[in-house]
């Protein structure tokens, strides 16, 4: 059983890390903004998340106030069956996910160059 875990967790490792670059040697950055010219949701995520590491808090809320919640939310998917109570994890996953897609409606209304 760990074994299979273990080799799902360095798949994942290496699908981010092949991601991140190529991502960073074509110079693409957020493929859904380089396709459609808009933020994904999760834009910031990555820099919220170091500006976090730097202790740097208003940098993490200015990039992505939602970063650890996110992650952690990704996490309990991919751990959930460590835990007894599946639902409580699904309506938590479902509720930061239903906040992001708030907080990205409210971003795009805010920014968005008419």
């Amino acid at each position: 059983m760990y074994k299979s875990i273990i080799r799902r967790h360095i798949l994942y490792f290496i699908i981010i890390c092949l991601f991140i670059f190529f991502t960073t040697l074509l110079g693409i950055g957020c493929p859904m903004r380089q396709i459609f010219n808009i933020p994904c949701p999760t834009c910031g995520v990555t820099r919220a998340t170091m500006a976090l590491i730097r202790l740097d808090i208003s940098g993490y809320l200015y990039f992505h106030p939602l970063a650890l919640p996110l992650l952690a939310s990704v996490w309990l998917m991919l751990h959930k069956n460590l835990f007894k109570k599946q639902k409580v994890i699904l309506v938590s996953v479902t509720t930061v996910f239903i906040a992001n897609l708030v907080l990205y409606a409210v971003r795009l209304a805010m920014f968005s160059i008419p």
